[in-house]
């Protein structure tokens, strides 16, 4: 059997993400530390991870130093043992695998260059004025999402969704514009917690015919 889509697609991210460090940030790349930062236990992230490491390890330039630092969900937030150690290895580049790698990293290690992947609402990150952030993101096109969901049912007219206006109300404006452009009519419920979320969702799933 031939790999699946999926599989190919993390490979081809992997293949672009290693071939960015040098790329991008050359100055950084001669006998340069970089560090990647990633999330235990999460199998996308594994894979990722091991992909980019067998591509690291047969480069023919052995003077880079690799070294991979493991966070766990309370530690997303602030973690002084994995920070410290971070910091004591004094790393060129981070990579960071994950929205919560790369809140940790900026967080943490503003000043450091940093090459993400597997990044939800990644632009929310351009706005702490960092120049050298980049990545690849996995914000799916709002156009494409919207055709995809008129494709599935032709008979949907009206649809929205729940949002933090602080992280996605940027995100939602467009989705909006769009929408109206494909004659929908876009529901956007403003909530600023989990628990709102759920409270919001039920009353407005009664009104919607998707909800996204």
């Amino acid at each position: 059997m031939g790999k699946s889509l999926a599989y190919i697609k993390q490979k081809c991210i992997v293949f672009v993400i290693a071939l960015l460090i040098p790329a991008v940030f050359p100055q950084y790349c001669f006998s340069a530390k970089i560090a990647v930062i990633t999330r235990e236990n999460i199998v996308p992230y594994a894979t990722f991870l091991e992909g980019f490491q067998g591509g690291f390890e047969q480069r023919s330039d052995k003077s880079h130093i690799l070294k991979v630092f493991s966070i766990s969900p309370p530690d997303v937030s602030d973690s002084d043992p994995v920070r410290r150690e971070i910091a004591a290895f004094n790393p060129a580049i981070i990579v960071c695998i994950g929205s919560g790698s790369l809140n940790f990293s900026v967080k943490h290690f503003p000043g450091t260059p940093m090459i993400y992947s597997m990044v939800l609402h990644a632009p929310r990150f351009a706005n702490h004025g960092s120049k050298h952030i980049l990545g690849i993101s996995m914000e799916p096109d709002i156009l494409q999402k919207l055709k995809m969901i008129k494709r599935i049912d032709k008979n949907i007219k009206q649809i929205g969704t729940v949002y933090n206006p602080e992280e996605s109300g940027r995100d939602v404006e467009a989705a909006r514009a769009v929408a109206a452009k494909l004659g929908l009519q876009f529901e956007a419920v403003p909530i600023v917690s989990p628990k709102a979320a759920f409270n919001a969702v039920e009353p407005l799933m009664s009104r919607l015919d998707a909800f996204i």
